[in-house]
């Protein structure tokens, strides 16, 4: 187990110190970057055949010729699609004034349909809803939840207003209006933590830190958008072709209507992880479609079982972050140490950026599958922790080996029987080991060096000796047997034989 005490000294340490970096939030945009593509990788869904949008576009406004759309517009536009028999009617947009002509025409249309929920916003700077449905209960607010990058990943469910009421969403409302007929309604599951059950639904409040969030806004009832996709996700139709009777009874009886602009000129688009802008024109996503969404994973949850985005408990992520810590530090240290791949010849260190890198790849992969699987699992530590990890146990691996060479060589240069030495040019010792202090006559190598401080005339018998053998080792970079006659300590003359091998600097100079 000693050899792996680098592995159990790295792996929590590196994990401490980026579960440390991501309590401060900078891996947050790069978790969001991760969701988004997930989102935009995966297989399109079909269109949710409950829902469909009746969309005020650019050529609607031409054709009427304003906007705000008049009242006695919105007036006709709601008495057809009420004669279909829909099941529920929500119109996402702010109407807090009369728009003439037809005002009076429109309050009568409202007073006449139950199933018309209108929108008011209720966060920041507050948009009072149309007074008739404020007083017949048929308000839900459209307010949307951006996160610091501008995009919108969170739907939000229900707050309490300024009367401490519980209030819908637009998009929480319709769909309970539609499952209410189905004979499914929203049951407490655990009161205390504010979970509750919708048919096949489970709900789970969003909290400050879950998945990649680090202090985020979690003010009222929140969730994960599972987004259904974009536009072309759902059934439309125009406004001008519901006018122009041009649309079938059939696409609208039974189904839930979102009323709502798709035109720029309204201003109410919105950047969603299907924006990728990077190489590509931003993509903004009308707020209608973004209510949609919402309705339809509640629809789809609820009906269908298709799953919530969920997280895990934030010690099951830490968890899993010292998972792959180990990972990369015992990986490493076992490719670095494998004998049967370093007699194949295989260089570890290619070993090790190819195992890292199919790692980080199979990391990446994983938590795509369990995404589709509605899990989302903070990538970016995991990653780091991995490739930190296996950087650091190489680093460790490769100093511990020097450290055992050079102890290794020391030994042999101690113990040696021959004399070993390093000197320079103008006749210095650099090293010395015990048996050539032994030969010259010395007590010790420390001796050796510091008495003898010119080689050539402290040392050789014919300091000539000394140049020649300067001149070969410059020129040939090394000698073998050169034999020369000098003196030990007490002055006596012995032969020697040396082999000597040129140490250059940086510079090249030897």
């Amino acid at each position: 187990m000693r050899q792996w005490q680098g592995v159990f000294l790295i792996a929590p340490s590196v994990t401490a110190i980026v579960l440390a970096l991501n309590t401060t939030g900078l891996f947050q945009l790069l978790e969001w970057a991760a969701l988004d593509q997930y989102f935009r990788l995966r297989r399109r869904e079909p269109p949710d055949s409950r829902l469909l949008l009746v969309t005020i576009d650019e050529a609607d406004i031409r054709q009427v010729g304003k906007w705000p759309i008049p009242d006695a517009v919105l007036a006709d536009l709601i008495t057809k699609l009420k004669a279909a028999q829909p099941r529920a009617i929500g119109l996402n947009v702010y109407r807090d004034l009369p728009v003439e002509p037809g005002y009076q025409q429109w309050v009568e249309v409202m007073k006449s349909t139950p199933n018309l929920i209108g929108t008011e916003k209720q966060v920041g700077n507050p948009i009072a809803p149309p007074p008739t449905l404020k007083d017949l209960g048929q308000v839900s607010f459209a307010d949307l939840i951006l996160d610091a990058d501008g995009k919108i990943r969170r739907g939000l469910i229900s707050i309490r207003n300024e009367n401490e009421e519980v209030q819908l969403s637009l998009g929480v409302r319709l769909a309970l209006m539609y499952l209410e007929k189905e004979g499914i309604n929203l049951e407490i599951a655990d009161d205390e933590k504010q979970h509750y059950r919708l048919g096949k639904a489970y709900f789970v409040p969003f909290r400050r830190n879950d998945g990649g969030y680090t202090r985020a806004d979690a003010q009222g009832y929140q969730i994960l958008l599972n987004f259904r996709g974009e536009k072309h996700n759902f059934d439309t139709v125009s406004m001008r072709d519901v006018l122009a009777n041009r649309v079938p009874t059939e696409k609208i009886r039974d189904r839930i209507l979102l009323i709502g602009s798709t035109a720029e000129s309204t201003n109410s688009l919105f950047y969603t992880p299907y924006d990728s802008s990077l190489f590509t024109n931003p993509y903004r996503m009308p707020g209608v479609v973004i209510q949609a969404n919402l309705t339809s994973q509640i629809l789809s949850g609820a009906l269908d079982g298709r799953p919530f985005i969920k997280v895990l408990p934030t010690p099951i992520e830490w968890l899993e972050v010292l998972c792959c810590s180990f990972l990369g530090a015992a990986g490493s240290w076992f490719l670095l140490e494998s004998k049967k791949l370093r007699n194949k010849g295989l260089p570890p260190l290619l070993l090790l950026s190819s195992g890292t890198v199919l790692a980080s790849g199979l990391s990446l992969t994983g938590t795509y599958l369990v995404f589709l699987s509605g899990w989302w699992l903070p990538i970016v530590p995991s990653l780091l922790t991995l490739i930190i990890s296996a950087i650091t146990i190489t680093d460790y691996y490769y100093r511990k080996s020097q450290r055992e060479a050079e102890h290794k060589y020391r030994g042999i240069f101690e113990n040696a029987l021959e004399g070993i030495f390093q000197t320079t040019t103008d006749g210095h010792y650099l090293n010395a080991n015990p048996a050539l202090a032994k030969i010259y006559g010395y007590d010790s190598p420390e001796a050796l060096i510091t008495t003898i401080t010119n080689i050539e005339q402290q040392l050789y018998c014919d300091p000539n000796r000394r140049q020649e053998f300067i001149q070969n080792m410059e020129q040939k970079g090394q000698i073998e047997g050169f034999e020369a006659q000098i003196y030990r300590q007490d002055r006596s003359i012995i032969w020697i034989s040396e082999n000597a091998r040129s140490v250059y600097d940086t510079q090249g100079k030897l």
